[in-house]
């Protein structure tokens, strides 16, 4: 299942990549935003042969019990590789 969610993401990226706007984690898409997407892992430059992980960011707003299925805490994010970053992945206003 994990790897159909990860392969239609990438097929909206591309299909719908002037729809949507990627923001560093700290930046104005966060995923208590109206228009949160899903964030993505990158390895190395932003480019899509260098994605590691598609997901969707546990809403911190909400309620544990009220959080979406399978969404991923921010604390699992912390032990990153230092060569990968997180984005944020918006739909346009």
């Amino acid at each position: 299942m994990n790897k159909l969610i990860l392969a239609l993401t990438v097929v909206a990226l591309i299909a719908c990549g002037s729809d949507t706007v990627e923001t560093p984690v700290d930046g104005e898409c966060q995923p208590y935003s109206e228009n949160y997407s899903h964030s993505v892992t990158y390895c190395g430059e932003h480019i899509m042969e260098n994605i590691r992980n598609v997901f969707r960011m546990c809403n911190p707003r909400v309620l544990h019990d009220d959080r979406t299925s399978g969404c991923v805490s921010d604390l699992m994010l912390k032990a990153l590789e230092p060569e990968c970053d997180i984005v944020n992945v918006c739909w346009r206003d």
